[in-house]
C-alpha cells in the first residue's frame, strides 16, 4: 500500500515537473518571437550630440544601418557604429549608446580647424601677395587636413606655408603646426600683430612674412628657442619702422642678427648685406670665429 502511495507520487512529480519544462519553453519561445518581431527592439530614432558642422543626416549614413527598415538590435554592434562615425572627416571622437525604446544615441566631439596651410611648391612673389592664389586647407592640431578654405587672407587662423603636398583628409604631419602654434602669439606681439604667413622647412626651422614700412619682408628665426630672439625681433621691427627703411629679409638665426637691404639703399654700402652682419648707420662685420655674448645683439641695437 505504502509502495503504491510512493509510486503515484513520483509519478505525479514527473508530470508536473515535464509541465513545468513545457510551460517555461512556451514563455521562451513566446519572448522571443516579442524579441524578434516587437517594434520596441528596433531602432527608429537617431539622435546625434555635440554636432555643429555634423548633420544628423550624413552620421546617419555613416552607421551604415538601413533606416528605412527600422534596424533590429540584433543587427547592431555599437563598436562597429563607433568606428564608422569616427571615420568621418569631421568626428575626432564618437560615443554611441542606446536610449530604450528604439533609440540609437551618437555623441560626437568634432575636430576644429587651427591653421591653414598652402603647398609652397612655387616660391609666392612678396611684393605682389602671391601668397593669396594659393590653394589654402584648413588643419586641425592633429595635422589632418580638412577642407578648401576660400578667401585664406581674411581668416584669424596662422597661415603656413608646407613642403608636401596637401590632401584632403589625409595627415600632413605636426611638426609645422606645432612650432607655428607655440610661437605665432609671441611673433605677432613682436612684429605688432602682422605675420602674412609661416614657413616651417623639415628640420623645424621657422621663418615668415611680415609688411615692415609697407613692404612684405622676410623673417629667419630659425629654432625659436629663446626669448633673446623674440626681444631683438621685437626692436628691429620698430627700428625698421621708425627709420622708415625698406629691408629684404631679417635674419634671426645665428648671434648675430643680419639685415639685408635693397641694393640701391643699402647705406654705406653697394652690394646687399652678407650674414653674420648686423647693419645700424653702417655695414658692421663679424670676426671669424668670434665668440657671441649673451646681449650683444640687443646692445647693438640700442646704439
Amino acid at each position: 500500500m505504502n509502495r503504491r502511495r510512493s509510486k503515484s507520487k513520483i509519478s505525479g512529480i514527473h508530470r508536473l515537473t515535464t509541465g513545468r519544462k513545457i510551460q517555461m519553453l512556451l514563455v521562451f519561445l513566446l519572448a522571443q518571437a516579442m524579441f524578434f518581431y516587437s517594434d520596441r527592439f528596433r531602432i527608429h530614432h537617431l539622435t546625434v550630440i555635440g554636432n555643429t558642422r555634423v548633420k544628423a543626416v550624413d552620421v546617419a549614413r555613416a552607421t551604415g544601418l538601413q533606416w528605412d527598415k527600422a534596424p533590429h538590435l540584433t543587427e547592431l554592434s555599437l563598436p562597429a557604429v563607433q568606428s564608422r562615425v569616427e571615420d568621418m572627416l569631421w568626428v575626432q571622437q564618437a560615443q554611441v549608446g542606446l536610449r530604450w525604446p528604439g533609440e540609437l544615441l551618437v555623441r560626437v566631439t568634432e575636430r576644429h580647424p587651427v591653421a591653414v596651410v598652402a603647398l609652397d611648391d612655387a616660391r609666392p612673389t612678396l611684393s605682389a601677395g602671391g601668397w593669396r592664389n594659393l590653394a589654402w586647407y584648413s588643419v586641425d592640431s592633429a595635422g589632418l587636413v580638412l577642407s578648401r578654405v576660400a578667401g585664406a587672407d581674411k581668416t584669424r587662423l596662422p597661415r603656413i606655408l608646407v613642403q608636401r603636398p596637401l590632401r584632403i583628409h589625409k595627415h600632413m604631419g605636426t611638426l609645422a603646426i606645432d612650432k607655428v602654434l607655440a610661437w605665432a602669439p609671441v611673433l605677432r606681439q613682436a612684429c605688432g600683430n602682422r605675420i602674412e604667413y609661416f614657413e616651417v622647412d623639415p628640420m623645424g626651422q621657422v621663418s615668415f612674412v611680415t609688411p615692415l614700412v609697407g613692404k612684405p619682408t622676410l623673417v629667419r628665426i630659425g629654432t625659436p628657442e629663446r626669448e633673446l630672439q623674440v626681444e631683438v625681433l621685437r626692436m628691429l621691427c620698430q627700428r625698421i619702422e621708425r627709420e622708415h627703411r625698406p629691408v629684404d629679409y631679417v635674419d634671426l638665426r645665428f648671434a648675430y642678427p643680419a639685415i639685408r637691404y635693397p641694393a640701391a639703399t643699402t647705406p654705406g654700402a653697394a652690394h646687399p648685406v652678407s650674414r653674420g652682419a648686423i647693419v645700424q648707420d653702417r655695414q658692421v662685420a663679424l670676426a671669424p670665429g668670434r665668440p657671441a655674448k649673451a646681449g650683444a645683439a640687443s646692445s647693438a641695437l640700442r646704439r
